[in-house]
């Protein structure tokens, strides 16, 4: 009876062989690919999700805080029982940057007012250790309102001063009978001192001035940590609440976009921290750019660094280079991209995929704020 031959079963388990290792490959290969496209859905889906959650929190950015022009820039005193003397810029939004290429930091600041935050002027000289402010209306203050107290012309002098509402209503003496009241007595509230301490300034708040209802506060800031996007709440009586919103995003960058001549159209956009009022009531929108990465590591480098680039394709985003992370701060001008580290995002950071999720955000209540009284804004 006929048979095989050695030579035959050689040469059928080498085809066979052959034919396992083709298949295995083709199956790497395509496990490979199925893993790229699939974490890639995933970064897009939750990298999308973390930058529509940091443009809806900006937009509303200075609500109840703007009303009064001459807030932007002031320094805030408060203290909250027998804690420290605590001090806050007043500004809807503000951008610590990183050090060294390091992720930038965005602080949100708003008022949680339901329905209008109302601002209302101060119609008697308050003096420092008064316990009652003589304003023109009460309307929308209630008891327990965290409320601003900001001059006519803020400084070094006169600075903004934070309160809780204890009490409200008409009458009083004191050049004031017959208008009406907002109380912040000291025996009350934990944030309110006997005879000012050093919350108000030494001549206190003279008539002109105004009170910015701020509801209870809210004020939080995004970071990444971790290479996630996370949110801190701070609360100067209960301390920091922090939660991570979205993982794998493991950049932020921002920068100020500002009308510089006011005519209602950002011209310039600066990282640079604004350093007085005027300069704060320029900013009219944030540039931010999240970078994200895909789960699970490739086998092999797939991102460098802008230093193994040439250098006449170093951080060109007119034609980028898919291998670097650029981003354009101005998005008018092809000149403006910048690298965008990401070595901190852990040793093996080679061996992921990036991608950028950028967004130009309008500070709203800034914008509708230059709308008032201003001409060249009118449509």
């Amino acid at each position: 009876m006929d048979g095989f031959s050695l030579v035959e079963l050689l040469v059928a388990m080498l085809v066979g062989l052959i034919t396992v290792i083709v298949i295995g490959q083709v199956m790497a290969v395509s496990e490979g690919r199925k893993r790229t496209t699939t974490t890639a859905g995933d970064t897009t889906v939750g990298s999308a999700l973390a930058l529509y959650a940091l443009e809806r929190e900006l937009r509303s950015a200075g609500y109840g805080l703007t009303t009064v022009l001459a807030s932007l820039g002031c320094e805030i005193r408060m203290k909250y029982g027998n804690g420290p003397l605590q001090t806050l810029t007043l500004t809807p939004v503000s951008i610590t940057d990183g050090a060294g290429g390091a992720p930038d930091s965005i602080r949100i600041l708003a008022s949680d007012k339901d329905g209008i935050s109302l601002p209302t002027r101060v119609t008697v000289d308050h003096p420092a250790s008064a316990a009652n402010f003589f304003v023109e209306s009460d309307v929308g203050i209630q008891d327990g309102d965290l409320m601003v107290a900001v001059p006519e012309v803020p400084s070094a002098t006169d600075w903004c001063s934070l309160f809780e509402v204890t009490n409200t209503g008409g009458g009083g003496g004191g050049g004031g009978q017959g208008q009406n009241q907002v109380l912040h007595s000291p025996g009350q509230s934990d944030w309110n001192h006997p005879g000012g301490q050093t919350l108000f300034p030494a001549d206190g708040y003279p008539a002109g001035s105004f009170l910015i209802n701020l509801g209870r506060f809210l004020d939080q800031t995004y970071s990444i940590v971790g290479n996630s996007l996370r949110q801190t709440r701070f609360d100067p009586a209960a301390g920091a609440t922090a939660r991570d919103l979205f993982p794998q995003v493991v950049q932020m960058q921002a920068v100020y976009g500002k009308d510089t001549d006011n005519d209602c159209t950002v011209d310039t956009w600066e990282v640079t921290q604004p350093g007085n009022a005027a300069q704060w009531q320029q900013v009219r929108a944030v540039r931010v750019a999240l970078v994200a990465r895909g789960a699970l590591a490739e086998q092999d480098v797939v991102t460098v660094s802008e230093s193994d680039l040439p250098a006449a394709s170093r951080c060109n985003t007119a034609a980028p280079n898919p291998a670097a992370v650029c981003w354009r701060p101005d998005p008018a001008s092809a000149a403006s991209g910048v690298a965008i580290r990401l070595d901190a995002s852990g040793a093996d950071w080679q061996r992921y995929r990036y991608r950028v999720f950028e967004a130009t955000v309008p500070i709203r209540n800034l914008i509708w704020l230059q709308k008032t009284g201003n001409a060249a804004c009118a449509p």
